[in-house]
């Protein structure tokens, strides 16, 4: 009779259960990984997301009385802020 070790899944989507090994986002409201394609998270907004210094919420985490939040639009919205302090930073003198 052979025994086969099962591998604990060290970091399982908090949607699919699977092992989230690459292009993943950790929720910082359950502490849970998800993988971007179960967050609906393009390849490009998650590079995006590494970098913007900001917490990633997951949908189930940011599901209020049944609205979704757009991922796309709020990447948006906070580059053009940051754009926007960087030249503010940029231009002041001392």
């Amino acid at each position: 009779m052979e025994f086969t070790r099962k591998r604990a899944n060290r970091y399982p989507c908090g949607d699919c259960k699977l092992q989230c090994l690459s292009a993943c986002l950790f929720c910082a409201t359950c502490n849970q990984w998800y993988h971007g394609v179960c967050e609906n998270v393009s390849e490009l907004e998650l590079n995006q997301w590494g970098e913007i210094d900001l917490d990633f919420i997951c949908k189930r985490c940011r599901l209020v009385d049944n609205c979704n939040f757009d991922y796309s639009k709020g990447l948006s919205r906070l580059k053009k802020v940051r754009n926007r302090n960087n030249i503010l930073t940029n231009t002041c003198t001392l």
